[in-house]
């Protein structure tokens, strides 16, 4: 148990901002951190009620010690038992500081073994954020979901992705009015050549409007065939985040 402990206190704990704009927003900037950590949690069959209140009884200890920070989010476009819980991290120094449970040793046991009995799997990895390829604009209008992309390139070409990116994709989506998008790598706990990119939605009507849309099909065919040469492994999911559970 004691090991199951501080596994969870050293990866789970923290994040980003809890205003529903500010997680993605936050992401999004130009400034430190430039880690992500994302735990993800696959929630037992008919148990996302009882995740759902153990996750807002941790929140409501971490607020009653001053502590905050953590954002979670729910799969919306798939696996609705899926939930990840994301951590900015300014440097790998913070997994030096011993975690301080929220709660007594004896509420801190009994709330684990009931959080970890509505588990199914979990799994944690770390992303390095790429700023100066995000886009982020200063309007207030609330994005709560979040359609996600991963795209896993072949061996050795992380370099031209990243030029891709940058020289050709982020100035089509600033074309085509995208207000926030965010690309992360992974570093640990998968395939570095997977890049995980985010574009946020005030609502689902926004998803009927593609940011390429103004592009002819011959343009927008040739920029993304540009990507698809690139790229071996390809996944799409959308998340919600769940303002509710988060800090």
């Amino acid at each position: 148990m004691r090991n199951r402990i501080l596994h969870f206190g050293t990866t789970i704990i923290a994040a980003i901002a809890v205003a529903l704009l500010s997680p993605f927003h936050a992401i999004a900037q130009d400034e430190d951190p430039l880690w992500t950590q994302v735990r993800t949690l696959q929630v037992k069959p008919g148990r996302n009620g009882e995740f759902g209140e153990l996750q807002k009884q941790f929140t409501a200890a971490m607020k009653s010690k001053g502590q905050s920070g953590r954002s979670v989010y729910q799969e919306v476009g798939g696996d609705v038992g899926k939930f990840y819980v994301l951590r900015m991290i300014d440097n790998m120094a913070e997994f030096d500081t011993p975690f301080e449970p929220p709660m007594d040793d004896r509420e801190w046991a009994t709330w684990l073994d009931r959080f970890w009995d509505t588990i199914e799997s979990n799994s944690l990895m770390m992303m390095r954020r790429y700023p100066d390829l995000g886009i982020s604009t200063d309007d207030d209008v609330t994005r709560d979901l979040l359609f996600i992309r991963y795209r896993t390139v072949a061996p050795g070409k992380n370099g031209e992705y990243e030029a891709w990116i940058r020289d050709r994709l982020v100035p089509a989506l600033r074309k085509g009015g995208v207000k926030a998008a965010t690309f992360q790598r992974i570093q640990t706990g998968g395939n570095n050549h997977t890049w995980i990119s985010g574009t946020a939605h005030a609502n689902w009507a926004e998803m009927d409007e593609p940011a390429l849309g103004y592009m002819n099909a011959r343009d927008r065919d040739a920029l993304l065939a540009a990507a698809n040469a690139l790229t071996v492994e390809t996944e799409n999911r959308i998340v919600r985040y769940r303002a509710d559970l988060s800090e």
